[in-house]
């Protein structure tokens, strides 16, 4: 207004009249609100009016059909309803207003353009191109220099050079969202409808008029202050943010204290700074607290502020919940306000069950087991035949699920036994009928072995892992090898446990024969062979295992109790020697221990020759320790000086 009165000194400026433009805006409105359309506002004396329902009613048509002469019609009614809005206005308010009509609101906004001052105008279908193909680009809405540069730069100033560029250049050029609306706006389309809610983008409160600080606390206090203000309009908009934007206006270096505006900020230069929250928030302590750490990190002194800004962008709609408040982007589990009182468990139904069976009748988990109840020997079961029908009804008090009519052994085996047990009730009086049923097939009231089980499958002596037999219960092993002892029928093939990946071999029927101690293998899992077994089939070793030296024979003990004290070491020996040597030394302990409990390497039974007993007794042991090579000598100069002396002379003769 200053520049205005420099340049117009007779120029009459009148006061501002706040109440008397809301009360022109509300019968403005009114009058608006008369036609019967759909009404969007834009501003306070700006709004869209959607009439088509009214205009397709006075055309005698549905809006789909049409009839001759309807559009005429409904043309006609535009202009009627636009004219006497026009009239009704101007005698509430005295003030004249222009009407823009079209079948869109490009084509709207275009024609308010040409109906301005105090006029109006009607774009017609078939006027459409020819009207707006001369225009210029930065007339279309929402086109400004910034787009209208970059479609000049490829050649495009006019609406209707528009159209001769491919829909792919403009959005190479503009980007697929500006580019598409680009091109659709050329031809006179748009998609948007009156009374559409646009999702808004950010909230910010800004302030660059009156901004003067003179210390660091004072822009702190206008921090927390600023962000109270934007913590407000965000609950208004029931909304929350993840990314806070700072905006700092500082003074230019050429810029006056004073600006020609009474505390404006004048010349400035602009700085943005972002940064994303980890959850979405509109608590002013949050946003106050970033707000300052972005404020000291631009290193602004407080004399040259002049604006300062913040925005909450990537919004999300806050969520209602049960108690009224407001819920964020986290979840919260929803609890009732009071805690009711423990209410008495109602009654349960009784349901008939059979007195006998106990799986209907135990409720309560049974306990574990320990591991020497759980490995004893299983009880053997066959499956029942495929088209048995089950006859026991749903148990719908013990267990939820039906016992199936097939049973497969090997999954019972691997039941703990009071299990195994309960089921074998509710499965043996259908396996011993189906027995008796059975023509040809002798049966017998004794018990039947463990070797006849079918989940029983015994593989060879020779294929067994010593160390996992070490590992075993005492009374496991022993069962384990009473089976390998006792004598068995012979099976029609056995299977070998796979020597390859790609290879599954089956041995020839064999029969066992009872096992022969052999000299110095007198330990339970000393190595034996039996008779028949193809010698070909070995268990390689593929550990590098040094040769054991002979015992005397009169000194030698076979049992693992001996072998074991023999090998044990002196706790205060080992303590003594170094640490790399006694690793070493505690390695072959435990090495010869593997051997001796193995039960597969021979080298422990290989005599060795005379000359070789004593080759090791004249050979004194000898060790050779490697020490680290010394570090290089650090020389200096060019010259590779090391030596002090030399030092010192060239460091006297630098100086001087």
């Amino acid at each position: 207004m200053k520049r205005a009165q420099e340049l117009c000194p007779n120029v009459k400026i009148l006061p501002y009249d706040f109440p008397g433009y809301e009360e022109a805006s509300r019968k403005f409105y009114d009058a608006i609100m008369a036609t019967g359309g759909i009404v969007q506002s834009v501003s306070i004396d700006e709004a869209l009016v959607d009439v088509s329902d009214t205009c397709i009613a006075e055309g005698g048509t549905d809006g789909v059909k049409r009839s001759e002469g309807c559009q005429d019609r409904e043309q006609r009614k535009a202009d009627e309803l636009a004219q006497g809005l026009r009239d009704e206005v101007l005698a509430k308010t005295g003030c004249a207003v222009s009407v823009g009509i079209g079948g869109n609101i490009l084509l709207a906004k275009i024609a308010l353009r040409k109906a301005k001052p105090a006029g109006q105008h009607h774009l017609k279908p078939e006027d459409v191109l020819d009207f707006i193909g001369l225009l210029e680009v930065q007339s279309l809405p929402g086109i400004a220099w910034s787009i209208g540069g970059k479609l000049e730069d490829i050649g495009i100033k006019l609406v209707k050079d528009i159209r001769e560029c491919s829909r792919e250049r403009l959005i190479n050029t503009l980007g697929p969202k500006t580019g598409e609306k680009v091109w659709e706006y050329s031809r006179g389309i748009d998609k948007t409808e009156v009374g559409d809610q646009v999702i808004r983008k950010s909230v910010s409160a800004e302030v660059n008029w009156g901004v003067r600080f003179e210390n660091r606390e004072q822009v702190d206090e206008f921090m927390q202050g600023l962000s109270g203000e934007l913590m407000k309009r965000l609950i208004k908009e029931r909304v929350k943010g993840k990314q806070l934007t700072m905006k700092v206006m500082r003074r230019a270096a050429d810029a006056p204290l004073d600006p020609p505006k009474h505390l404006g900020h004048g010349k400035c230069d602009t700085y943005n700074k972002s940064m994303q929250l980890g959850v979405a928030t509109n608590d002013a302590t949050v946003i106050a607290k970033e707000a300052i750490a972005m404020m000291r990190s631009f290193n602004v002194s407080p004399g040259d502020l002049r604006g300062i800004g913040v925005q909450m962008q990537k919004l999300e709609p806050i969520k209602a919940v049960i108690e009224g408040q407001n819920d964020g982007s986290q979840r919260r589990l929803h609890f009732k306000p009071g805690v009711p009182a423990p209410m008495a468990a109602p009654p349960r139904p009784n349901i008939p069950q059979k007195p006998d069976d106990e799986i209907q009748d135990d409720h309560k988990t049974p306990e574990h087991k320990r591991i020497r109840d759980t490995n004893q020997p299983s009880v053997r079961f066959e499956p029942a035949a495929p088209a048995t029908p089950s006859k026991k009804s749903l148990n719908i008090a013990g267990t939820q699920f039906i016992l199936p009519t097939q049973v497969d052994p090997k999954v019972l085996a691997e039941l703990p036994a009071d299990i195994r047990a309960k089921l074998a009730k509710h499965i043996r009086p259908s396996i011993e009928g189906e027995v008796e049923d059975r023509p040809g097939k002798a049966q017998t009231s004794g018990p039947e072995s463990r070797a006849d089980s079918p989940a029983v499958m015994l593989p060879n002596m020779s294929q067994l892992d010593p160390s996992i037999l070490s590992e075993l219960p005492d009374d496991v092993r022993t069962e384990l090898m009473n089976l390998y002892k006792s004598p068995r029928k012979p099976r029609v093939e056995q299977a070998v446990l796979p020597q390859s990946p790609r290879k599954n071999r089956v041995l020839p029927p064999t029969s066992k024969q009872p096992l022969r101690r052999k000299r110095g293998g007198g330990s339970l899992f000393g190595k034996s062979r039996a008779k028949g077994v193809d010698n070909t089939l070995t268990q390689s070793n593929f550990v590098a295992r040094p040769q054991a030296v002979e015992v005397p024979a009169r000194s030698r003990d076979t049992t693992p109790a001996a072998a074991d004290s023999a090998a044990e070491l002196d706790p205060a020996f080992l303590a003594a020697l170094p640490e790399d040597i006694r690793a070493e030394v505690v390695a072959q302990q435990r090495q010869s221990r593997l051997q001796r409990t193995g039960g597969i390497d021979t080298s422990l039974h290989r005599h060795r020759t005379r000359a070789a007993r004593k080759k090791d007794l004249e050979t004194p042991a000898v060790r050779v320790i490697r020490l680290p090579a010394h570090p290089a000598v650090p020389t200096f100069t060019s010259r590779k000086l090391s030596a002090l002396p030399a030092l010192r002379q060239a460091i006297k003769a630098w100086v001087e």
